[in-house]
């Protein structure tokens, strides 16, 4: 009976074994396939891109459906399509592909222009008004469509003018606050990039370079403990191994003869470390 359960366990045991490596296999395979079907879909948008700048926009709109036929999400695309569908006079097309790159990516900004015009150029202007208004608050200050989106909306709706100029301050003032977030990480970055390779030149005994990275670290984070500490161990070491080679030197001399040679020696040893005693 033993036996029995034994075999029935084996039998069972490579079963599950079995049908677990076909699995593998089969993901792997599905995922093989995922990919091959997701390079020839950026291939299609590549080739629908090319038609487009020539101006064959038939074999770009065929081009970018089979882009998008193959699973390819890509708000371009679609915003491309939008375009192609105007100008081949396909204008409810043209909403639904606007409209389908803002639903793939709502920051996707060029979408919110297009379809802000599209609205206006059949007189949708309350649509036209929401799309401009999108494209300004979602544009940085520093960009020449977000101002044309703003004067666009002020066209529409003149009252919205002071609130612009508020919108206009908050975002000057949010910007400055990132740009100077990002200089702060940046400076973060290169000061632990310095502290990083002072680590490396002082393990392998490489003092002075390592007291100059920890120097460049210091420059950039000057308020940094740690690599305060670092440079400290790190020129203690620097210190000692002059010190020694130093004191091996007036040995040397003492040795010889050369009394006077060695005196001056361990006066140079004595003034790298005036606290120690000989």
């Amino acid at each position: 009976m033993l036996n029995h359960k034994k075999k029935h366990f084996k039998y069972f045991f490579r079963l599950f074994t079995l049908l677990f490596f076909i699995s593998l296999i089969i993901t792997q395979n599905i995922s093989q396939a995922e990919d091959e079907k997701l390079k020839a879909a950026e291939e299609y948008r590549e080739q629908g891109y090319e038609q487009q700048q020539k101006g064959n926009l038939s074999d770009a709109f065929t081009f970018y459906s089979k882009a998008i036929a193959l699973g390819l999400e890509n708000p371009a695309i679609f915003n491309d399509l939008g375009i192609i569908s105007e100008q081949i006079g396909f204008d409810g097309n043209a909403e639904k592909f606007y409209l389908k790159a803002i639903e793939v990516d709502q920051k996707y900004l060029p979408s919110y222009m297009n379809l802000a015009y599209f609205y206006q150029k059949i007189n949708k202007l309350e649509d036209a008004f929401r799309n401009f208004k999108m494209r300004y608050e979602l544009g940085s200050s520093q960009d020449h469509w977000t101002e044309r989106a703003k004067q666009e909306m002020i066209k529409i709706h003149p009252e919205y003018k002071q609130w612009t100029i508020r919108i206009d301050a908050e975002k000057f003032n949010q910007e400055l606050v990132k740009a100077e977030e990002e200089k702060l990480k940046e400076r973060i970055n290169r000061s632990k990039a310095h502290y990083q390779q002072g680590r490396s030149y002082c393990y392998n005994g490489r003092y002075d370079e390592a007291i100059d990275e920890y120097d460049n670290a210091l420059a950039l984070s000057p308020d940094d403990s740690v690599i305060k500490d670092e440079r400290t161990k790190c020129a203690t070491k620097f210190i000692k191994e002059i010190a020694a080679s130093k004191t091996n030197q007036a040995m040397q001399l003492l040795e010889s003869g050369n009394y006077v040679a060695a005196k001056n020696k361990f006066r140079e040893v004595l003034s790298i470390i005036p606290n120690e005693s000989f």
